[in-house]
């Protein structure tokens, strides 16, 4: 098994991103999607460990660009990432999501881009992959937020991510 930040994964992880390209609503920002999920998942759920990965020398756009060739994701937008990890204390299983947040020098930048992707998405699925991942896309503000979770088959999880896309 491999170990990141004293989570044990399985060799083969299924990555799925919940469908849909939509509207965030004004506001949302990569930090309160955080949040949101944390509270969601954390609920009820008590003692658990938190591990949020956010390395801002990985450049996601070079990821996204192979994962979603079709997609237009110009070169200088500020791209962010955050892997969030959720594991209830005395558990092996976890809860994961993962958000890429496009920031854009305007609102009307970030809304034309959305636009453009959404009109121009082929597939709901990433490409040049060797598992099957399913991707959202939202807009909020002047920012582009593209969701997915490996831990996809968790209610709590696909809640949270229809909730944030609708």
């Amino acid at each position: 098994m491999k170990h990141i930040n004293g989570f044990n994964f399985l060799p083969f992880v299924v990555f799925i991103l919940y469908a849909g390209l939509s509207f965030a609503g004004s506001g949302a920002t990569l930090e309160s999607l955080q949040s949101g999920f944390v509270n969601k998942i954390t609920a009820g759920l008590g003692k658990y460990d938190l591990n949020i990965i956010a390395d801002k020398k990985v450049d996601k756009k070079l990821y996204l660009k192979k994962s979603l060739p079709d997609l237009y994701i110009p070169g200088n937008e500020v791209a962010e990432y955050k892997e969030i990890f959720i594991r209830p204390k005395g558990e092996s299983g976890y809860y994961h999501l993962g958000i890429v947040s496009l920031k854009y020098s305007t609102c009307d930048g970030a809304k034309k881009i959305f636009l453009k992707i959404k009109e121009q998405a082929k597939s709901k699925y990433f490409q040049n992959s060797k598992i099957l991942i399913k991707y959202s896309i939202m807009h909020s503000d002047s920012s582009v937020f593209i969701l997915y979770s490996e831990t996809f088959m968790d209610s709590k999880v696909n809640e949270y991510i229809a909730s944030v896309s609708h």
